[in-house]
Order: structure tokens, then sequence, then C-alpha cells
């Protein structure tokens, strides 16, 4: 196996992707990121930091992580003002909640299992997803399995959650970067 192909990252909570242009032009010559951010505005703003950086081997969704793929509440204000980075996946089926219509929205939620090739080895998995880590990473417990990459969680699973699924793998907390839990393997 290559060594550039063992440089792929997986990053979700990319905000405006003010972070994608140092990680993509310092990444290998083969490696790729793939990016989620279910907000729009965020989105899109990230959006047009990848084109004006040309940011080619950036793969970018509009969409959250989970444990499945499914369409879930996102919740992007509350009491009209605007949360940003604060934006949370709701844990149910989108519609369910009694907010009002400006407080949440629909978004799809896929997982990393099923986007990231099965072929393509990852080296660094990163979430920011406002205490929606356990789910995320759920849905990519084939490819932590497959690759053991670092883990960089701003919010730590249930012990009970990594105990069962990360410990068995050789998983442990190397460190706390201001507000970050990094967990390696082996």
């Amino acid at each position: 196996m290559q060594a550039a192909k063992e440089l792929l990252k997986t990053i979700a909570g990319t905000y405006f992707g003010d972070f994608l242009p140092p990680l993509a032009r310092f990444a290998s010559k083969d490696a790729q990121i793939w990016a989620f951010e279910p907000n729009p505005e965020s989105y899109h703003c990230a959006r047009v930091t990848i084109e004006i950086n040309q940011l080619g081997n950036v793969h970018f969704m509009n969409a959250g992580l989970g444990e499945r793929s499914e369409l879930l509440d996102f919740v992007t204000t509350h009491d009209g003002v605007a949360l940003g980075g604060a934006s949370h996946i709701v844990r149910h089926q989108a519609g369910a909640i009694s907010v009002s219509a400006n407080d949440s929205r629909p978004v799809q939620v896929v997982t990393i299992d099923d986007i990231v090739p099965a072929d393509r080895p990852v080296s660094i998995v990163q979430l920011d997803v406002e205490d929606h880590e356990q789910y995320a990473l759920t849905g990519a417990l084939q490819t932590i399995r497959r690759s053991r990459p670092i883990l960089i969680l701003e919010t730590l699973p249930e012990a009970g959650w990594i105990e069962q699924n990360l410990t068995p793998l050789g998983y442990r907390q190397e460190a706390k970067v201001p507000h970050n839990f990094i967990l390696t393997c082996g």
C-alpha cells in the first residue's frame, strides 16, 4: 500500500472551512479529505473556501454524520438567534420536534462507512459535531476497525460505548488539546 493513500482524513463539523486549505495543501500528493457540514450557511461558506483555494482533494457534503443514513432535525436557531457552530442534530426523525419552523430543518445524515471507499485507509477522523460524536463514530466502526485512525473528538462518547467499541481495538486517550480529546490505537 502506498504511503500517500494512508493520509486520508474525514472531518465533520467543517464550519466555514478555515482549516481545509492547510490540511489539503500539506497532505501527501494522493491524499483525500472527506468533509461534512450540515448547516446550510456554514456549508456555503466552506464551499466558497474550497473553491477559492482550488482544493481538488476535498470531497465535501452538505450532510451530518450519524450511525445510519437518515433524515433528522437540525437546529440552527434559538429564539430567532443563529446558533452558528453550536447548531446541532436532534436524535429523532425529521419533523418530530415541537419547535418553530425557524428553529430547525431536516438534514441528511450519512455514515463514514457508506461514504468513504472501503479501499481507502483513513489516518484521522476529526469530529466536532456538538455531542453527536458517539453516533458519528458508530457509523464509522467498519472504517475504524479497518484503518485504526487517530480520533480527534470534541466530545467523548459514553464510557460504556468506548469500552465496548474502541478499547478492544487498543484505543486509549492520548491527550486533551484545548477542546479536543485525542485517542490513538496501539
